[in-house]
């Protein structure tokens, strides 16, 4: 029986790096964190100079929905509306401990909110505790995980056979332009869970296991790509049959260590809320097959006369085309069998999204997994990345734009 082994960086299978290693000097992984670092600190400072007056609670998004004016700690910008994500998490980050629904004037919505703690407690950690500091440190966190994307990107790339600028195509989601102005926690899992798949590419098994707890300790989609390398692993082993040598310890770390940390969460925030955040999760984010994308897509064709539809329908257009494109090269692209099937689970997670993840010109940032792993199939493959890397970079571009002029 053939036994599964890691693609290698100079395979067969791989890409050509004869025609992308021009520009030798920026063959390097800090190149695209740099860029996509810059590129960050553009928006914030921009967002923070012109529309907050330099009020960096501007980027919590809080409203009058679940905010009890009285009760708040520091003082913050509250807008007019409901307000947005980024309250639920910065209530977090003042006091990870404060598990309890009402706590510090600002009430959870869901105990879904409780088990993406990772991103609050890195931004309680880069405050030193300090409540003051923590609208700053949500911001610091946010950047610093968008040039650990960007270095991982690079490596990965590399690793592909590709010169490290392709890396860009997987740092660039326009997804986190937004995430960046309103303080979610997408790009720290992005982070995590780009590092864990690089450790693996490199047999750091252990590594791999501490980035994927982090990961689905801040975001809970993460737990298909740990599902993907589980399954991954596990039939890898059953192919090798009972004359393989034994697993190395840790061989299974990858995937354990993150599961048990997962079920424990789920288990403190069920003695404290009464309920698994999981189930709150599956009811408020999926939904029938399909109905999300064709309200979304309604929804922005109704509005073609707005800038805004236009822009929404545009993100959904690309993402879906990134999507097909990478569909057709699983075959041929050298990724790892783990990554295909992360990518695999995911386009099926998409398909049954709840509208509320689509319809609410949100810039699709929740789908940022899908758009990664996608991109790492990508890599893996013949396909020519120019013109999807434009693309990709003319809508960071636009939700830069949008997110930085608008409330």
């Amino acid at each position: 029986m053939k036994i599964h082994q890691e693609p290698q960086l100079a395979s067969a299978s791989a890409p050509s790096a004869s025609g992308v290693r021009r520009l030798p000097r920026l063959d390097r992984a800090w190149v695209p964190a740099v860029t996509v670092l810059a590129a960050g600190v553009l928006l914030v400072s921009v967002r923070l100079s012109f529309l907050a007056h330099g009020d960096p609670t501007w980027f919590i998004g809080a409203g009058k929905q679940f905010i009890r004016r009285a009760g708040l700690r520091y003082p913050i910008h509250l807008f007019s509306g409901p307000g947005y994500d980024g309250r639920f998490f910065y209530r977090l980050a003042l006091d990870p401990t404060q598990l309890t629904p009402k706590a510090l004037g600002i009430e959870l919505d869901s105990a879904l909110r409780l088990q993406r703690i990772g991103y609050p407690v890195m931004a309680w950690l880069f405050a030193g505790g300090r409540g003051s500091l923590v609208p700053w440190s949500l911001i610091g966190v946010n950047l610093v995980s968008l040039a650990l994307v960007g270095l991982v990107s690079g490596a990965l790339a590399r690793e592909s056979g590709r010169h490290a600028l392709a890396g860009l195509l997987l740092a660039a989601y326009w997804g986190y332009a937004f995430t960046l102005a309103r303080d979610t926690a997408e790009i720290q899992t992005g982070a995590l869970t780009l590092g864990a798949l690089l450790a693996l590419r490199r047999q750091r098994p252990w590594l791999a296991a501490l980035a994927f707890t982090g990961a689905v300790l801040t975001r809970e989609t993460s737990v298909l790509v740990v599902v993907a390398v589980a399954l991954d692993q596990l039939v890898a082993r059953r192919r090798a049959g009972a004359g393989s040598k034994k697993a190395g310890r840790g061989a299974y770390a990858a995937w354990i260590l993150p599961g048990v940390a997962f079920v424990a969460l789920q288990v403190v925030i069920h003695l404290v809320e009464g309920g698994f955040a999981s189930g709150a999760g599956v009811a408020a984010n999926i939904g029938p097959p399909l109905d999300a994308l064709v309200r979304a897509v309604v929804s922005d064709l109704s509005g073609l006369a707005q800038p805004t539809s236009e822009l929404d329908l545009l993100q959904l257009a690309v993402l879906a085309g990134i999507v097909v494109v990478a569909a057709r090269a699983l075959r041929e692209s050298s990724a790892p069998t783990r990554e295909k099937l992360a990518f695999v689970l995911m386009v099926l997670l998409a398909l049954c999204l709840s509208p509320a993840d689509l319809v609410n010109q949100n810039n699709q940032r929740s789908l940022d997994e899908l758009f990664f792993l996608a991109g790492l199939v990508l890599l893996g493959s013949e396909r020519r990345l120019a013109r999807p890397g434009a693309l990709v970079a003319v809508l960071w571009l636009g939700v830069a734009v949008r997110v930085a002029t608008a409330t």
